[in-house]
């Protein structure tokens, strides 16, 4: 016999409700262990769920940090993409804007997981960002990007890089500049370098060392 519409909707809110726990519990647990010390049975102990249960929804913690990941990257994209802006400039200052809010809000317990930014946790946050900025860039791309001449593919893959980088850099609080400061630098970097790439003789050169 086939579940009804019904059975599927309570196992619907079934399966969420337990994914919510398992993923509160996993965050309860981050603010006091690295993620990478923590057990699955802690997670389960933590989230009142028996461990089949967790592997029936989860292969590994891993997965589970993933999933957790991706569920808070639907906030930052549904805000930027939510952002009709028809210039370039005004389109990367929406995402660097959202970007070190973003950081901002979550970089505690990133920071606590991973102070030199080499644990688990860490990649995971560097590759869930990573992706929604390219996302972003490819479906909301202004039509001034749409003539360059350089793919949108390569252009996506650069300026998500280096956006990320120069953010998760001052979110380490390795600069004193203040957040609209800091991004009307940034996106005044990359007007310059996409709107005079075509006119080198506009770029200034370095005095050369006598």
């Amino acid at each position: 016999m086939n579940p009804t519409q019904q059975q599927v909707n309570v196992l619907d809110v079934r399966v969420r409700r337990t994914r919510r726990q398992l993923i509160a519990a996993l965050f309860v647990l981050m603010k006091n262990a690295p993620f990478d010390t923590i057990s699955v049975s802690e997670i389960c102990s933590q989230a009142n769920v028996h461990r089949t249960t967790f592997y029936s929804h989860f292969e590994d913690k891993t997965a589970l940090l993933q999933y957790a990941m991706v569920e808070k990257q639907q906030d930052f994209l549904q805000r930027v993409l939510a952002i009709d802006q028809k210039s370039a400039d005004a389109f990367y200052t929406s995402i660097f804007k959202q970007l070190l809010v973003y950081l901002k809000d979550n970089w505690p317990t990133l920071h606590k997981n991973a102070p030199q930014g080499n644990s688990t946790v860490a990649q995971v946050f560097h590759d869930v960002l990573f992706d929604s900025i390219q996302q972003i860039i490819l479906l909301k791309r202004p039509q001034t990007l749409q003539t360059r001449d350089v793919p949108i593919d390569i252009i996506a893959q650069c300026i998500s890089g280096a956006l990320l980088s120069v953010a998760t850099w001052w979110a380490e609080g390795n600069s004193s500049y203040a957040e609209d400061e800091l991004c009307q630098y940034v996106v005044s970097l990359f007007s310059f370098k996409y709107h005079t790439l075509s006119h080198p003789s506009v770029i200034k050169q370095s005095p050369t060392k006598k």
